[in-house]
């Protein structure tokens, strides 16, 4: 009995390409069908928990005002409610963030209004229709794409461009 090795090399040149095209068939983006918008680096996960006021357009604290400036801060839950206090008094509400970052909060019921820094928190939340998280920075800002606040991650000793603020 003869044996022949005709066809080897017609098998190695067509079946290796098909065998390969197969193979990378299988690799998938690992997205499993996750837009860049609801995937772990979106804009509504990177601004879930805690951020302290840093600029607020039109907010000027007084003297008086900067003893708890460092105690205004907003806080973001994955379940779509927010709190926050302007350095002293409590807020808290609901808040909604579209794929494309449109934003918008309801504004708090009624709350105290003891003296303190009274950063406008809440008024920064519910007058923002839109949010983003740049280089480490919460930016809300309203439907003319003016910023109505901008917040970090750690307490800030005032506002900025105030002595003692951050840059």
């Amino acid at each position: 009995m003869k044996r022949t090795r005709t066809g080897f090399g017609t098998w190695t040149a067509l079946t290796a390409p098909t065998a390969l095209v197969v193979l990378l068939a299988g690799c998938g983006t690992g997205q499993d069908g996750a837009t860049p918008q609801d995937g772990p680096g979106s804009v509504s996960e990177q601004m879930i928990g805690t951020w302290y006021a840093w600029d607020i357009p039109g907010y000027q604290a007084t003297d008086f005002g900067l003893q708890t400036f460092d105690e205004a801060w907003i806080e973001f839950r994955d379940d779509g409610t927010w709190s926050a206090s302007d350095g002293c008094n409590g807020a808290g509400g609901k808040y909604e963030v579209g794929a494309d970052g449109d934003f918008s909060a309801t504004k708090p019921g009624p709350q105290t209004a003891i003296g303190c820094a009274n950063v406008p928190n809440d008024r920064t939340l519910y007058t923002s229709s839109k949010v983003a998280v740049v280089d480490g920075v919460l930016v809300l800002s309203n439907q003319y794409d003016n910023i109505t606040g901008r917040y970090l991650r750690e307490p800030q000793a005032a506002p900025s461009g105030t002595p003692g603020g951050a840059p």
